[in-house]
Parts: structure tokens; C-alpha cells; sequence
């Protein structure tokens, strides 16, 4: 069986520009990542598909800084 993924490990802390926005997105998305893995569910896919959500939010709430 795999390991079990991490919040830091599905956001990354790639940032090369130090923008503190940008650490401090991050740093929220991967805390919800890891309250969500950390359930007692059962349910593996429903899991997954936040933490995907999670970090298409991210990504977008990222861009937003640039545009």
C-alpha cells in the first residue's frame, strides 16, 4: 500500500518571488489537505477528489495574484 500523501506534498512550496500571499495560500491549502486526509472516512475517492479541488483552487488563487 502506498503512503499516504501530505497537504505540503500535494501544494508544494515553490516560490521563487517570496510573495507571502502566495505562502500563505499555500500554507492554508495544505493544513485543509491534511485535515481531510486525517478523517476517519472511508470513502478514499471523495478524498481525493477534494484534495484535487484544493489544489485547483490554489492554482487559480495564485494566478489571481499575477492578473
Amino acid at each position: 500500500m502506498s503512503e499516504k500523501m501530505t497537504g505540503e506534498d500535494y501544494i508544494g512550496t515553490f516560490n521563487t518571488l517570496a510573495i507571502d500571499d502566495i505562502d500563505n495560500i499555500k500554507s492554508a491549502a495544505a493544513q485543509l489537505i491534511d485535515l481531510i486526509q486525517n478523517t476517519n472516512s472511508i470513502d478514499a475517492r471523495r478524498k481525493e477528489i477534494a484534495c484535487t479541488s484544493i489544489e485547483t483552487g490554489v492554482m487559480f488563487g495564485i494566478k489571481a495574484i499575477f492578473t
